[in-house]
């Protein structure tokens, strides 16, 4: 089980906050996530790619999580402009076929000013290419937490800039 404290801590569970998920790994932030944000009525709009029924039955019961099945690791899906304060990507980036065009979605959906978080696994996931897609999908403040268990966060966010289509 891989600790998460280091994500909790970096999300504020301020009232009716709302965060984009979009994962790979069977709800492992997700059910961590709800209890820390159910107090303050916040809630996550989950994308998870290719989840069995024992994930989706678990999932599928937190009431602040709005569950939403994903098949094929190309298939594009879409997400509201300025939606969330919080994006969440859960060991996903080395998975998808164009991590470029899901960075994207993720910066679409994030209001100014909103945090990005990527739990990503060491040797699966480089932080150097990672750090050069937010770039050019005009992240700013890009940072690497080294977690415990082989894991690693990269963290950025979406600030305003004229020059950067806003």
């Amino acid at each position: 089980m891989i600790d998460i404290g280091e994500i909790l801590m970096m999300i504020e569970p301020l009232p009716s906050l709302r965060v984009f998920e979009v994962g790979f790994g069977k709800g492992v932030v997700t059910e961590r996530l709800a209890a820390h944000l159910g107090s303050q009525e916040g809630y996550i709009d989950l994308f998870e790619y290719a989840p069995d029924e024992d994930t989706v039955a678990r999932l599928g019961d937190i009431p602040n999580v709005n569950l939403k099945t994903l098949t094929g690791f190309d298939k594009p899906f879409r997400v509201v402009s300025r939606e969330y304060e919080t994006v969440v990507v859960t060991l996903l980036l080395n998975k998808v076929s164009d991590p470029k065009k899901l960075l994207e979605m993720c910066y679409h959906g994030l209001e100014n000013s909103g945090t990005f978080l990527a739990l990503c696994k060491e040797g699966e996931d480089d932080f150097d290419a990672i750090n050069t897609l937010l770039d050019e999908s005009h992240f700013v403040a890009m940072n690497r937490i080294d977690m415990k268990e082989g894991y690693f966060l990269a963290t950025a966010k979406k600030l305003h800039h004229w020059g950067r289509g806003l």
